[in-house]
């Protein structure tokens, strides 16, 4: 197979230390919308404006940020931590897409690359969960509750 350079001690401490930092960044920043804890700096005009705009305006903006507490808060306590990741994953596209894309402003692209950093070591990290997804030809199988319920309260490693 392959060294996954992430299996050092050292390493394994670092990805959780980023778990952790992820989870409190997400949580602090999706219940900001409620109570106002952290400052907002909403663009002013320009596609990135009306991105954000469309979002507020459909009502996508709150599951957005109900989103990010939830994986927030699965993050920061170390559970269904590979769900969290790919729940994320569109999330984490959107914002570096507006950040490197739309905003391309200095500030805005450091945040965007802390983002994908903060959520990229820990995907990395647990990517072994994933590799099934990467079957070309799978099969279906079916599958008991006694399975899914074996597969959730299991602690073995994918493989």
């Amino acid at each position: 197979m392959y060294d996954n350079p992430l299996n050092g001690e050292a390493m394994i401490k670092t990805v959780h230390a980023v778990r952790i930092v992820l989870g409190i960044f997400l949580f602090l920043n999706g219940m900001n919308m409620w109570l106002g804890i952290l400052p907002i700096s909403s663009p002013r005009s320009g596609p990135a404006f009306e991105l954000m705009n469309g979002l507020v305006l459909s009502g996508l903006f709150e599951y957005v940020k109900i989103i990010e507490i939830v994986t927030g808060l699965l993050f920061i306590f170390n559970i269904f931590v590979p769900l969290a990741l790919a729940v994320m994953a569109p999330l984490v596209f959107v914002i570096a897409f507006t950040d490197f894309i739309l905003l391309g402003t200095p500030n805005a692209i450091a945040f965007g690359v802390a983002m994908v950093l903060l959520w990229g070591i820990p995907m990395w990290a647990y990517l072994p969960y994933f590799f099934g997804l990467f079957r070309m030809k799978a099969q279906p199988e079916c599958v008991s509750f006694d399975d899914i319920a074996s597969a959730v309260t299991s602690k073995q490693k994918p493989g």
